[in-house]
C-alpha cells in the first residue's frame, strides 16, 4: 500500500475515533515517506488525542523543522506555509501560526479557489485560538466567500459560533457541513450537540445515533 493510501486510511479512522489504528497508519505513511511533514503532524494530533502529548510534541516538532526547510528552499510554496501554520498552533506558538496563515493566503495561486479558501480557514482557527472570535468569523466568511460548500470552513465557523452561545446560527453551520459531506460522522455528532443547546433533544438524539451508524465512537 503506498504512503498516500495509508495516510487516506489513517484520516478515516481517526474520523470514526479510532485513534490508535489512525495512530498505525500514520506511522506507515512515515515509515514509506519519512519527510511527509503533513504525516508527521497528523501523528502528532493522534498522539494528543491518546494523552501522550510529550509524544506529540515531538512528531509536532519535526514536522515543523521539514517545513522549515521547504518554505526556505521555497518560500511561495503555498501549501507548507498552510501545514506550518497548522502544527504552529498545534505547539500553541499562535503568533508565528498567524504569520504562516498570512504566508499562506498571500501565495496562494489565482487559479483555485480552495487553496486560498482553505488558507483563510485556517486563519480564522487561530484567531479563534487567539480569543479574537470576530475576527475569526471574518475570516471563515472570507473562506466561504471564495468557496461555499468548504465543510471544514463550515465545521470551524459552528465551532465559534458554539462557544458564542449562537446555537442556531452554529446549527446552520453544521446543516451546511453535512451538505457538503454527510458522510462524516463527526458533523452529525456537532449537528446533535447544536440542538440539543437548543433544547431539540428528540432532533438530537436523531442526530447523534446518525453519527454512530457512521462509525463515531467520540
Amino acid at each position: 500500500m503506498r504512503q498516500y493510501t495509508w495516510k487516506i486510511k489513517a484520516f478515516l479512522l481517526s474520523e470514526l475515533g479510532r485513534y490508535n489504528e489512525s495512530l498505525t497508519a500514520y506511522e506507515k505513511t512515515i515509515e514509506l515517506d519519512p519527510e511527509n511533514a503533513g504525516a508527521w503532524g497528523n501523528k502528532g494530533e493522534e498522539l494528543d488525542k491518546l494523552g501522550r502529548h510529550v509524544e506529540a510534541v515531538k512528531a509536532y516538532e519535526i514536522a515543523v523543522l521539514i517545513l522549515d526547510n521547504v518554505t526556505i528552499i521555497h518560500p511561495k510554496d503555498n501549501g507548507a506555509w498552510d501545514s506550518k501554520g497548522y502544527i504552529l498552533m498545534k505547539l500553541g506558538r499562535y503568533e508565528d501560526a498567524l504569520r504562516a496563515y498570512n504566508m499562506s493566503i498571500e501565495t496562494a495561486p489565482v487559479f483555485s479557489p480552495f487553496i486560498t479558501a482553505k488558507a483563510w480557514a485556517g486563519k480564522g482557527t487561530i484567531l479563534e485560538k487567539m480569543g479574537k472570535h470576530d475576527e475569526s468569523l471574518k475570516a471563515f466568511d472570507k473562506s466561504l466567500e471564495i468557496m461555499p460548500d468548504y465543510s471544514l470552513a463550515l465545521q470551524w465557523r459552528g465551532d465559534v459560533l458554539m462557544t458564542q452561545g449562537k446555537h442556531q446560527d452554529a446549527l446552520d453551520a453544521y446543516e451546511g457541513a453535512i451538505e457538503a459531506d454527510a458522510i462524516f460522522p463527526k458533523l452529525w455528532y456537532k449537528k446533535g450537540l447544536a440542538l440539543k443547546a437548543l433544547s431539540k433533544n428528540s432532533e438530537a438524539d436523531v442526530a447523534f445515533d446518525k453519527a454512530k451508524e457512521l462509525g463515531y465512537r467520540g
